[in-house]
């Protein structure tokens, strides 16, 4: 095993640093002083620029704010940390919840009041009624129950329609006793059933020219439609205030006839003449004048 052999000092080694650097510092240039010369069209433009996308940025910030509000739940208030207000009721029933302590408080005193204010309407209501109402109804009474004078014109005028009316209700009562009632719908039944199985060619209807028989024969009419057999209307008159009728002899139909027309009411009734046999059943009825049976 050798010596040791200390190492020799290399140029590796470190070595005491030269002095420091020095720096130098150059001061700035002061800020130019502002023109008092118009900007360019270049910087105008750069503003223009610049104050439209600001624009449009608060423009797009306020949107998105209102749809960020619009996409909320219908349910969800717009600040969850802010209670709801209390409901605002009608103004009679605040005022009732604002003034029901003070009642509570003192129920006698406040039934007192409700009673005496009762007491006070009736009797109001009565006195105006007394003074305004009552008296105002009796004079429009008065006043209709004496009805407006008529003058001497009015009043002839009057009794010339008075007399009027009095001579269409005399004619039109004499009409009536002189005209012959129109057959039942029970009557029209039974003459359909009765005539039907005589095969009739033809049903004629006299009278006189006043039309007294005019509804007796429109219901004739009505059962020869249903038989099939034509009614037609002639001019003529019975000799008896009743009815005549006339018949072929080789007939039995003149009893039956007979028969259905005293079922009409109390009046004469017979054949006006005998006809001799006939090939067809053709019926001729004689209407009567009908006053003459009062007399």
């Amino acid at each position: 095993m050798g010596a040791y052999k200390p190492e020799e000092p290399s140029d590796k080694t470190w070595k005491e640093p030269d002095a420091p650097p020095q720096f130098t510092f150059t001061p700035l240039e002061p800020t130019p002083a502002r023109r008092d010369t118009e900007p360019t069209e270049r910087e105008k433009e750069l503003s223009k620029v610049f104050r439209d996308i600001i624009s449009d940025g608060l423009e797009k910030g306020l949107r998105a704010s209102k749809d960020s509000k619009a996409s909320k739940p219908a349910g969800m208030p717009a600040h969850p940390t802010q209670k709801d207000p209390k409901p605002q009721h009608p103004w009679p029933i605040s005022v009732v919840e604002r003034e029901w302590p003070k009642v509570k408080a003192a129920p006698l005193a406040f039934s007192s009041c409700v009673f005496v204010g009762l007491v006070l309407g009736c009797i109001g209501t009565w006195f105006l009624y007394q003074t305004f109402i009552i008296p105002g109804k009796d004079a429009t009474i008065e006043a209709l129950r004496e009805g407006p004078r008529a003058t001497p014109e009015q009043e002839k005028e009057i009794k010339e329609l008075k007399a009027k009316i009095e001579t269409l209700q005399s004619d039109n009562a004499v009409r009536t006793a002189r005209e012959w009632p129109a057959l039942t719908p029970q009557q029209i039944d039974e003459w359909c059933l009765v005539l039907g199985p005589f095969h009739i060619n033809s049903i004629e209807v006299f009278s006189e020219p006043s039309g007294t028989a005019d509804a007796f024969f429109q219901s004739v009419r009505k059962v020869g439609k249903r038989l099939g057999v034509p009614v037609t209307k002639g001019i003529g008159e019975a000799d008896i205030p009743g009815i005549e009728y006339i018949v072929p002899t080789n007939f039995s139909l003149g009893p039956v006839l007979e028969k259905l027309l005293r079922s009409m009411g109390d009046f004469e009734v017979k054949p006006a003449v005998h006809v001799n046999p006939q090939p067809k059943l053709d019926i001729m009825l004689f209407m009567g004048d009908k006053a003459l049976l009062k007399e």
